[in-house]
């Protein structure tokens, strides 16, 4: 499931509890998932990293930077070893524009 510190997304359908995997390019089928309590994983990008996975933790149903809200593990308290909610816009990032939620749905 792993290569390195990457997760390889792939392999998180045959991980323990998880049913099936998707891809979307729908911010409103991200709120949506958040809704259903699955977290989508958003796939974006800066000049420094061209493609960066972060956990969505709030989202508008829309792709604006302002009000896309993701853990992000590189300003985090290094105490709680807890990334900060921040929004794309404050941390630089964009979203990609094609496969950019990752979806992993539980067994039920």
């Amino acid at each position: 499931g792993f290569s390195g510190d990457l997760l390889i997304f792939g392999a998180i359908a045959n991980f323990p509890g998880i049913s099936s995997v998707g891809y979307s390019d729908s911010f409103n089928d991200a709120a949506y998932a958040m809704y259903s309590g699955v977290v989508p994983i958003l796939l974006m990008y800066n000049e420094q990293f061209p493609a960066h996975y972060s956990p969505l933790t709030r989202t508008d149903g829309t792709n604006r930077r302002e009000y896309n809200y993701i853990e992000n593990s590189y300003y985090g308290d290094i105490n709680s070893r807890e990334g900060i909610n921040q929004s794309l816009l404050n941390a630089g990032y964009y979203p990609k524009t094609t496969n950019v939620f990752r979806f992993a749905f539980p067994n039920h």
